[in-house]
């Protein structure tokens, strides 16, 4: 490692702030080289030469694998086991809090490098970024950590690339970054700078000329896939029946290596201009995959990218056609030789061929403008309905044997040739859900033989995440509109609705927008449900409050200790309360009766309490300070709420039993309920321990104070039976004086 002045390139051109806009880690290309003003002069910079292995000087001059493989896949590069810690081997430097990390990978003969990391934990507001002269990827945030905590880049042309890392000083110990692969290039791969026809043989098409026009949603599917860093095989997002937003990808089954979670994938990997490559717009990279299904016969694998296309990302997800009828014209889109986006058209019928041997699984297809080469494989055949109808194996005639010439492709091979593992036999495959493609691409067996390329921003979240319910929180009579949308648009396929209580508000079973019409007043949860029972829930409130559905809350001592000793008193919404009234039941304000003949004092909640919803509960709750008692006593609370319909009814009278702590006797009351009679006796520790207590008088209380019954004694009685058969039923309060204080205890008459 050697330390020198140099150039470095600012790489960091975000802000903190604005990492929870980045969707997907995106690259840039400039013609001219990075502009100046992302440069920064006069910055200390480590550099490191990555050894190459012995037999590199022969890989370069052989190009490895021929291009004669009939397996049209690209090898290009070669792995290098490393050991690299970022942070302990790049130039260290500190501004503002912020400490940066960077440093210089270099490989004199490499022709490409990219990078294979074993630790990957970015903190949540660090940035790695990723450069030459020319290219710039400068998005890699902490979106990226994932389980394994393994990231892979994409190729980068030339032989040696920047990394620089910008962390807070306060997040260090929670960032690590170790590269253990560098993969060094011996074969030319991708579309060059500017200018540059690319590494592709002339007679493809870049897929923004003149014979790619009706073919753009399409192209939005497809990905050039670097598959362990040194091969290239391409992809293509395709739907499911449920119209969910799963990143399932199809390639090739002869594309998959033993670490398909170090996969790179590039969408939106084009040319502006037709010919030759010119401008280039920023692609969109994912990382890592897992392997749902995949079979020899037909070549196919199915496999789910880790993250999921934003619905701002333009990406599509291509349809299918899984009808045996072959397809009379058609297409093909694909990266060979790791190009930019390719276009290859036919206007023959498909022809039905085995693969080396055995039945007929393949479609072989001529193309009458463009080819297919290495790089190629695992790209779609598409229909004349432009439904994908395969993916690309090779071709079993390839008679083109100079690897090193690219003109053969173009002299040898016209009309191009491509055979493509037939998707209705995948369909069904080897006959397991690891072998077929039927349960992943049609999970409720609906039976669809076709489905239709559609955006991403029609898909909706496998958990319903892109979907809302629009409409107002609470109706007070009649009917209301609620529009089901995903991703902020009306949702236009098929939606069943429910309501949690048809008593009070019933919805229509189907259609979208809905109306929901006031039976009578409470809370309802409604639930719009799409395909494949994804659905997304919203609750309204209905006419005014019903008083049944709140409850009395206290908090506090149990009695009174000293003077102007506080309790809390509150209304509860599924025993929530202060601002969850609004954000739960839509509560804006709570009214209060407190009846007492005793002296107590009342504070309300400040007020207006303010919720960080951002929602308003006036008097919510409120405290009560109480004088020490003489004896105890009962304090009632009644209390009603209002939402934006009005007020509820008042609440029944909600008691508390307020009584003095300490003393040193007491008495039980029994039964407790009780349906008639009850006795009251002193306990067995006071009758021990205070031979002088005894009963002299007992007071029944109503919850509202009032005294319903009255019965005194002569001194040394210590039991009583009293009788409150004739009382309704409810809770009542039993007061005893033993002549010097009293105690208080609450009964039920059942």
């Amino acid at each position: 490692m050697k330390k020198n002045i140099t150039l470095l390139l600012l790489f960091v051109v975000v802000i903190f702030s604005q990492q929870t806009i980045i969707a997907q880690v995106k690259t840039k290309i400039y013609a001219n080289g990075i502009p100046k003003e992302l440069r920064k002069t006069n910055f200390k910079i480590s550099e490191v030469f990555v050894p190459e292995p012995s037999s590199f000087d022969a890989l370069l001059k052989a190009r490895g694998e021929t291009e004669s493989s009939i397996e049209y896949k690209n090898k290009f590069a070669v792995p290098v086991k490393v050991d690299y810690d970022l942070m302990q081997l790049a130039q260290k430097d500190a501004e503002n809090n912020i400490v940066s990390y960077t440093l210089k990978l270099i490989a004199s003969k490499s022709l490409n490098l990219s990078l294979k990391f074993s630790e990957f934990e970015l903190s949540k507001n660090s940035i790695l970024s990723i450069s030459t002269d020319f290219e710039i990827t400068d998005s890699i945030t902490s979106k990226e950590n994932n389980p394994h905590e393994t990231w892979a880049t994409r190729v980068y042309q030339g032989n040696f690339i920047y990394l620089s890392l910008s962390i807070p000083k306060s997040e260090i110990n929670l960032t690590k970054i170790k590269i253990d692969q560098i993969n060094l290039g011996f074969v030319a791969v991708g579309g060059g700078f500017f200018g540059n026809p690319g590494q592709s043989a002339t007679c493809n098409i870049n897929v923004l000329c003149p014979q790619g026009n009706g073919w753009e949603n399409e192209k939005n599917s497809v990905a050039l896939i670097v598959s362990g860093g040194g091969e290239i095989c391409t992809g293509t997002l395709v739907m499911n029946t449920c119209g969910s937003n799963i990143p399932y990808l199809l390639t090739a089954n002869h594309c998959l290596n033993s670490n398909i979670q170090n996969w790179v994938f590039q969408f939106q990997t084009w040319s502006n201009t037709c010919n030759p490559n010119g401008t280039f717009r920023e692609d969109v990279q994912f990382n890592g995959c897992q392997l749902r299904a995949n079979n020899a016969a037909t070549d196919f694998a199915l496999v789910e990218l880790n993250q999921t296309p934003p619905a701002n990302s333009g990406i599509n997800y291509s349809g299918w056609d899984r009808n045996n009828t072959p397809a009379t014209s058609g297409s093909s889109i694909h990266h060979p030789q790791g190009d930019l986006m390719k276009i290859s058209l036919y206007n023959q019928q498909a022809i039905s061929v085995p693969w080396i041997s055995g039945g007929s699984n393949h479609w072989r297809v001529s193309f009458n403008q463009g080819i297919v080469q290495h790089g190629s494989s695992g790209s779609a055949l598409y229909n004349q309905n432009r439904r994908l109808v395969g993916q690309l194996h090779g071709n079993q005639n390839n008679v083109c044997p100079n690897p090193g010439t690219n003109n053969c492709w173009c002299v040898t091979q016209i009309p191009s040739i491509g055979e493509y593992g037939r998707f209705d036999l995948s369909w069904t495959g080897g006959g397991t859900n690891a072998t077929r493609l039927s349960n992943w691409l049609d999970p409720n067996n609906t039976g669809a033989m076709t489905t239709n390329t559609t955006n991403v921003s029609a898909l909706v979240s496998p958990n319903g995440g892109s979907l809302s319910i629009v409409g107002d929180a609470s109706i007070c009579s009649g009917t209301k509109t609620y529009t089901l949308q995903n991703n902020g648009i009306q949702f236009t396929g098929n939606v069943s609705w429910t309501s949690s209580n048809l008593n009070i508000a019933s919805i229509p079973p189907s259609g979208n927008p809905v109306t929901l019409t006031k039976v009578s007043s409470g809370t309802v949860t409604i639930t719009a449900t799409v395909a494949c029972g994804i659905s997304t829930t919203k609750t309204v409130k209905v006419g005014v409050p019903d008083i049944n559905n709140f409850n009395f809350l206290v908090s506090g001592p149990s009695c009174i200790s000293y003077n102007n000793q506080s309790m809390s008193f509150g209304v509860g919404f599924n025993s929530n309360w202060g601002c969850q009234l609004n954000a739960l039941a839509g509560i804006t304000e709570v009214q209060w009766q407190v009846i007492c003949s005793n002296p107590h004092q009342v504070t309300y909640n400040a007020g207006t309490y303010t919720c960080q919803f951002p929602s308003q509960v006036n008097k919510a709750g409120l405290s009560v300070a109480f004088s020490y008692p003489t004896q105890p006593y009962v304090i009632t609370f009644l209390f009603r709420v209002k939402n934006t319909c009005g007020w509820s009814e008042w609440s029944p009278g909600n008691t508390q039993f307020i009584q003095a702590c300490g003393g040193g006797w007491r008495f039980v009351a029994s039964p407790n309920p009780t349906d008639g009679t009850i006795q009251i006796a002193l306990d067995e520790e006071t009758l021990k321990n205070d031979k002088s207590s005894d009963i002299r008088e007992i007071q029944v209380m109503d919850k509202f104070g009032k005294v319903v019954k009255q019965f005194k004694y002569s001194s040394g009685n210590k039991r009583a039976t009293i009788n409150m058969s004739e009382l309704r039923t409810d809770v009542y309060f039993i007061k005893v004086f033993n002549g010097k204080e009293w105690k208080g205890q609450s009964v039920i008459k059942q």
